[in-house]
């Protein structure tokens, strides 16, 4: 079964694309945490205003970093050196599980 993958863990481009990625998703993960966490633990007199201000810059800057990896993963994808199945499974997956996020998150924000 494993074989099925030799052509892709050979081929650097497929290896260096995925780990950009992952660590990509990862660094905006902390943004969002962040801006979530400074959120919701506000100091006390002027320095909730400060705690607004970070929250209300994180978060932003989060959302533009999460649009231009986006961006640059379907860039990357258009012009790989795979088959158009592979291309449209990829688009698929990636649809589900941002499809789940959002859902979770929306489910988040009902249940408070």
């Amino acid at each position: 079964m494993f074989r099925r993958f030799d052509n892709f863990v050979r081929n650097e481009f497929w290896v260096t694309l995925v780990f950009e990625q992952v660590r990509n998703f990862g660094f905006i993960g902390v943004l969002f945490s962040a801006a979530a966490w400074k959120e919701t633990h506000l100091g006390n007199g002027w320095l909730a205003i400060w705690d607004h201000l970070v929250s209300a810059i994180l978060f932003p800057a989060a959302l533009a970093l999460l649009w231009l990896n986006h961006q640059h993963l379907f860039h990357k994808i258009r012009g790989a050196p795979a088959s158009r199945w592979l291309k449209r499974l990829f688009a698929v997956i990636y649809f589900v599980l941002f499809s789940e996020l959002f859902r979770y998150v929306l489910e988040a924000k009902l249940s408070r």
